[in-house]
């Protein structure tokens, strides 16, 4: 076992010997074409980017590691597709040309095939992956609306279209691989809010809504005319920050029967202005989290300047 360590910088021994039976145990679950879990799935290709043992395989060679693999070159490559910046990974800045070279083929290569994957799906497919299309295509028609891929096409064909076009598709499969690993590690139970009486759930289609359009701004191709979460709130917890809201509103008696006669709640956290909307969702007969977006300070004026300000606590204050 110690000649096939991962050699892992900054473990001991003994966590070493762990990780690798943990790894083997995967490997041993896809040799035999046995399926794994998301989580599994993201130990076992994480594994395989940080080790430096030479007789791993590279996470290339996995078919199980292909999304994964993308999500990690996402997050080295995803503000230049060219081949001509500097990169940092996880092992430190990357400066063999050949090796920068080889993984922009391979992220090439995975964000046709995501593509296809996303394009292709239909009612039948997991309703992951339906958000995820939906969304696409949303972001695909916003880039051809943009004044210079106007729909003259003119400049369709260009490498600045054609670059941009890459790195919005692999920005949607980053985002896939960390609400699937996200909600198979997150119980129903837990995205199950409540509010005004009703339950009120976070979805996929909550997640790849809120997370395409009002997070990592920096990875945006374009502007969204959107605004954008602060580490205040944090995606992965998202369910948590608007239960703690929706707990306290609930408690102070204030909007009471609210959701009759409204499909939103807008409110101050520490100084910050957010509007949340929610309403049936049909294909979970239930409500659900449609958007949460911090407002900039002339959508506020334009859209709730007539509502009173009650403050609730020293960080928490509601409008109505």
């Amino acid at each position: 076992m110690r000649n096939k360590r991962f050699r892992l910088r900054s473990t001991n021994d003994n966590e070493q010997d762990r990780l690798r039976k943990e790894f083997e145990d995967v490997k041993t679950k896809i040799d035999k074409k046995q399926s794994i879990n998301p989580e599994e799935r993201d130990f076992f290709c994480t594994c395989l980017q940080l080790s430096l043992n030479p007789e791993d395989k590279h996470i290339s060679e996995y078919e199980e590691c292909k999304w994964n693999y993308g999500l990690h070159l996402f997050y080295v490559y995803r503000h230049d597709l060219y081949g001509t910046g500097h990169y940092i990974n996880s092992k430190g800045p990357i400066t063999d040309r050949q090796k920068i070279n080889q993984e922009i083929s391979h992220a090439e290569k995975i964000i046709k095939d995501w593509e296809q994957l996303v394009f292709s799906s239909n009612q039948a497919s997991p309703r992951l992956l339906i958000e995820a299309s939906k969304e696409l295509k949303d972001q695909m028609d916003d880039l051809k609306r943009l004044p210079e891929f106007n729909e003259m096409g003119f400049f369709r064909q260009c490498n600045r279209y054609l670059n941009k076009r890459k790195k919005i598709i692999l920005r949607n499969l980053a985002l896939f691989v960390l609400i699937e690993e996200f909600l198979f590690q997150t119980s129903a139970e837990d995205l199950k809010l409540r509010f005004d009486g009703k339950d009120v759930f976070v979805t996929e289609f909550s997640l790849f809504h809120i997370g395409s359009r009002h997070y990592a701004r920096e990875s945006q191709e374009y502007d969204r005319n959107k605004t954008y979460h602060t580490e205040e709130v944090d995606f992965r917890g998202i369910h948590k920050f608007l239960r703690r809201v929706f707990n306290l509103v609930d408690g102070s008696n204030l909007l009471q029967n609210w959701s009759n006669n409204h499909d939103f709640i807008v409110f101050e956290w520490k100084n910050v202005n957010y509007d949340v909307y929610y309403g049936q969702n049909n294909v979970i007969n239930a409500w659900d989290i449609k958007t949460f977006y911090p407002l900039t300070e002339e959508e506020f004026k334009w859209k709730y300047s007539q509502f009173q300000k009650v403050r609730l606590s020293e960080r928490l204050a509601i409008y109505r």
